[in-house]
Parts: structure tokens; C-alpha cells; sequence
């Protein structure tokens, strides 16, 4: 946004006729909580050292796959289902296992 657009739109605010709650409203809405490098906070809460780009795992870029563990989870799960499928040994697997 330009300065003149800023300066238009706070001059429209100050216009308006808010009450103290609206005021705090706005506040909230307006203000965004500061994140590390301009990351999404569930991403900057992943320790740097286990950060990778969620797009380059898979095409939502769901922040689960922003963390190199649940990444190498994944990986590590179907690599034993393939071999358990090379073998003939396919064994049950609980779901919630593969999230560990």
C-alpha cells in the first residue's frame, strides 16, 4: 500500500465514530503477531534445525511437513510397509504409530 493510500485510510478511520471496544477490535485485527523471519507461528515454533519448506514435501504446504521428523516418520513407515510387501510379512500397523 502507498503512503497516500495509508494516510486515506487512516484519515477514514479517525472519521468514523468507534467506540473504545471497537477501537481494541481493530487494534487485534490490525496488528499481527511478530514471527520469526516472517514465518507462519506454527512453522517458527519447529526448531530451526529440523525446519524444512512444507511446499517441497507436498503440494498444501501444511505446516506438518515444515518438520524434518514427521517427514523422516512418513518416509521411515512406508519404507518398512515396502519392505514388509517385498517379504510377504505385511503385519497390522496402528495408525497413531506412524505419528510418533
Amino acid at each position: 500500500m502507498t503512503t497516500a493510500a495509508l494516510n486515506n485510510l487512516l484519515t477514514y478511520l479517525q472519521g468514523l465514530s468507534l467506540t473504545q471496544k471497537n477501537k481494541e477490535w481493530l487494534a487485534k485485527h490490525l496488528i499481527e503477531p511478530k514471527t520469526q523471519e516472517g514465518l507462519p507461528l506454527e512453522i517458527a515454533a519447529i526448531p530451526e534445525q529440523y525446519r524444512v519448506d512444507p511446499y517441497l514435501v507436498s503440494p498444501s504446504g501444511d505446516p506438518y511437513w515444515a518438520d524434518r521428523r514427521n517427514v523422516e516418520g512418513a518416509k521411515r513407515a512406508m519404507t518398512e510397509a515396502d519392505e514388509e510387501m517385498k517379504t510377504g510379512k505385511l503385519t497390522p500397523i496402528n495408525l497413531d504409530d506412524l505419528w510418533k
